[in-house]
C-alpha cells in the first residue's frame, strides 16, 4: 500500500512538471507573438519576418491567433517597410508577401481585399504580368470594383518591366488613348525610372511637360531619379531634369539643384554651373554652402574673382567635408595668401575684406583646409594653434588631415605632438572612422615607444593598428606597405 502511494506521488510530480513546462513554453509562444504584432505595428520588416518564421517552425498553430487582419498588416508591411538588400528588391517582397499568404490560406484564412490591392501592386513592380492577371482575376470574381485604367496600368508596367516591351508599349497605346490626362504619361515615366531607361525617361518627361505643362512626378521620385543619373554621371540629362523641373514646376528642391551645381562645376563646367544657379537666383538668400560653394568654384575657374569672393560671407558654418567645400577653401586662401605669424593671423581675420565678414570659426576652418591642401604646413601650424586656443569645435576629418600632411611632411614625432596638443586642449580627438585610418599606418611602428606614445593621446587608437590601405571619401590617402 505504501509503495503505491508513493508511484502516485512520483506520478504527480512528474505531471506537474510536464504541465509547467507545458505552461513555460506556451508563455513563450504567447510572447513570440506579441513581439511579432509589436515589431508589424512599429514597421519593423526585418524582425517581423524573422519571429514570423520563428513562430511557424516553433508552433504553427499559434499564427491562427494573428488574425486575418493581422496577415494582411504583415503583407502590407512587406511591400512597403524600409529593407536592406535583397529584401527590397521587388521580386524578392513578392516572393515573402506570397509564402505569407500562402500561410494564412492553409489555416482556412480568407485576406481582406486590400491584401489583394498589395499582391496587385507587388505583381505589378517586379514585373510579373501573369501574377498581375491572376490577381486582377481574384478581384473580380469578389466583386470588387476595379478601375479599367487602373488595371491597364498594371499590366502596362509589369509588361515593361518584365521585359515585355511590345506587349507593354501595345497596352499603354490602349491606355493613352482612352485617358487624356497626364496620368498615362507620368505611369510611362515612372516605370521607365524603375527600369532605370534613363533615355525612355527623359523623352517621357519631355512630351509630359510639353503635353501637361502643370503635371509632376512626386518629389521622392523624382529625387532618386537625379542621384541615379549623377550617379552614372549622366550631367547632360540631370540638367536637363533640372530644368525641366523649373519649368514645369515639377520640383522645386535645393538639395537637388546643390547636387547637380556642384558635380558640374567639379568637372569644369563653370558656364553650366552658373546657368543652374541662375534658375535659383529666386532663393538666392536661402543658398545652402553646397551652392555657395559650387558659385566660388564656377566663378573663380571663369576668372571672376570678386564676384567669388563675394560669396563667402554666405557661408555661416563650414562644417561639410565634401569636395565642393574643400576646393572652396582652397580658393580662399588662394586669394588670401600665406601667414607667417600670429599677429598677421589675427589681423586678416579682423580687417580681410571676406574672413572679416565671416565667423572666426568658419574662417578658420577654411583657413586650416585650404593651408593643408596647399601643403603650406607652415600657414597651417597658425591656423591650427588660434583654433585650439579658442572655443571651436574642429572638424575630425580635418584633424587626420593635418595629422597625415604633418606625417607626410615631418615624419611621427611632428604627427604624435599634434596629436598631443589636441589632447592637452581637452578636445574630443576624432571618431573611429579617422582612427582606425591613423593607427593603420604603419610608420608608427618605427619610433620608439610608439604605442605608449598613442596610448597617451588617445586609448581608442590601441588596438586598431591593422595594416591596410585606407581612403578616405575627403581624398586623404596614405598608403601601407
Amino acid at each position: 500500500m505504501l509503495a503505491s502511494l508513493k508511484l502516485l506521488d512520483q506520478i504527480a510530480d512528474e505531471l506537474s512538471q510536464l504541465f509547467a513546462c507545458s505552461a513555460v513554453a506556451g508563455n513563450a509562444r504567447r510572447t513570440l507573438l506579441n513581439e511579432l504584432q509589436a515589431s508589424i505595428k512599429q514597421g519593423e520588416l526585418l524582425l517581423a519576418l524573422d519571429l514570423f518564421d520563428k513562430i511557424e517552425v516553433e508552433s504553427p498553430r499559434m499564427l491562427s491567433r494573428l488574425t486575418s487582419n493581422g496577415f494582411g498588416d504583415l503583407i502590407s508591411l512587406v511591400a512597403h517597410g524600409d529593407a536592406p538588400r535583397p529584401v527590397s528588391d521587388a521580386s524578392v517582397r513578392l516572393r515573402i508577401a506570397k509564402r505569407i499568404s500562402d500561410v494564412a490560406k492553409d489555416m482556412g484564412m480568407t485576406l481582406g481585399s486590400d491584401v489583394l490591392c498589395t499582391l496587385l501592386e507587388l505583381h505589378t513592380n517586379a514585373g510579373n504580368a501573369a501574377g498581375v492577371d491572376d490577381v486582377l482575376a481574384k478581384m473580380q470574381a469578389r466583386r470588387m470594383s476595379v478601375d479599367p485604367h487602373e488595371a491597364l496600368a498594371a499590366k502596362c508596367r509589369a509588361c515593361l518591366i518584365g521585359g515585355r516591351m511590345n506587349e507593354g508599349m501595345e497596352i499603354w497605346g490602349r491606355l493613352a488613348e482612352s485617358d487624356k490626362s497626364p496620368f498615362p504619361l507620368k505611369h510611362l515615366a515612372e516605370t521607365h525610372i524603375m527600369r532605370r531607361d534613363f533615355g525612355s525617361t527623359m523623352r517621357t518627361l519631355e512630351e509630359l511637360a510639353q503635353a501637361h505643362p502643370t503635371a509632376h512626378l512626386s518629389r521622392p521620385l523624382l529625387l532618386q531619379l537625379c542621384e541615379m543619373l549623377l550617379v552614372e554621371d549622366n550631367l547632360d540629362d540631370a540638367v536637363r531634369l533640372f530644368e525641366l523641373s523649373e519649368a514645369s514646376g515639377i520640383l522645386q528642391a535645393s538639395r537637388f539643384c546643390a547636387q547637380i551645381a556642384c558635380r558640374l562645376a567639379l568637372t569644369g563646367r563653370f558656364e553650366d554651373t552658373l546657368g543652374v544657379l541662375d534658375m535659383r537666383r529666386d532663393s538666392s538668400a536661402d543658398w545652402s554652402t553646397a551652392l555657395t560653394c559650387a558659385g566660388i568654384i564656377a566663378l573663380d575657374g571663369l576668372g571672376k574673382v570678386d564676384q567669388a569672393l563675394a560669396l563667402f560671407p554666405r557661408i555661416r558654418r563650414f562644417r561639410s567635408d565634401a569636395k565642393h567645400a574643400l576646393r572652396a577653401a582652397e580658393i580662399l586662401v588662394k586669394h588670401v595668401g600665406p601667414v607667417d605669424s600670429d599677429a598677421q593671423l589675427e589681423s586678416l581675420l579682423a580687417s580681410h575684406g571676406v574672413l572679416a565678414q565671416l565667423s572666426n570659426h568658419a574662417a578658420l576652418v577654411m583657413l586650416l583646409r585650404g593651408y593643408i591642401a596647399k601643403a603650406d604646413l607652415v600657414s597651417a601650424r597658425f591656423v591650427f594653434e588660434e583654433l585650439l586656443l579658442r572655443p571651436l569645435e574642429i572638424p575630425s576629418s580635418d584633424l587626420t588631415r593635418l595629422v597625415v600632411a604633418v606625417l607626410n611632411a615631418a615624419g611621427p614625432q611632428a604627427a604624435i605632438n599634434v596629436l598631443s596638443m589636441v589632447a592637452k586642449a581637452g578636445f574630443p580627438i576624432m571618431d573611429r572612422k579617422e582612427l582606425v585610418f591613423l593607427s593603420a599606418i604603419p610608420i608608427w611602428d618605427s619610433f620608439p615607444n610608439y604605442r605608449d606614445r598613442i596610448k597617451m593621446v588617445h586609448p581608442f587608437l590601441m588596438g586598431l593598428a591593422e595594416r591596410h590601405e585606407f581612403t578616405m571619401n575627403t581624398g586623404m590617402q596614405y598608403r601601407t606597405e
